[in-house]
């Protein structure tokens, strides 16, 4: 029997405010504020989210604030707006465990 894929899509006129921790992907389409612990979430041209994130992939088009724990890809597409007070930190590991590190002024 196959894994259901669950998907949760904050669309047009909806706010999100709090925590989801029982999808595999969240694609916001609109607004969250709030922490998201998923396999996948993507922020679409037209989503914001101030909040903390953990997962496997990021992908950013929309507006993000906050901090981000990305375990494996990240995307920050042309249209993204990212912003955090102070200072913003990335670590991307590679597929061999290579780690490369920057450190970027906010």
């Amino acid at each position: 029997m196959a894994k259901d894929n669950k998907l949760i899509i904050i669309g047009t006129g909806v706010v999100f405010f709090r925590k989801v921790i029982e999808a595999d992907n969240v694609k916001l389409e609109r607004t969250a504020d709030g922490e998201i612990t998923e396999k996948t979430v993507e922020i679409s041209s037209a989503g914001t989210l101030d909040g903390n994130v953990r997962c496997n992939a990021l992908i950013v088009a929309g507006t993000f604030s906050r901090e981000a724990t990305v375990a494996s890809s990240l995307s920050v597409l042309s249209s993204a707006q990212v912003t955090a007070p102070g200072v913003v930190s990335v670590l991307l590991i590679g597929i061999a465990g290579m780690a490369a590190s920057g450190v970027v002024a906010a």
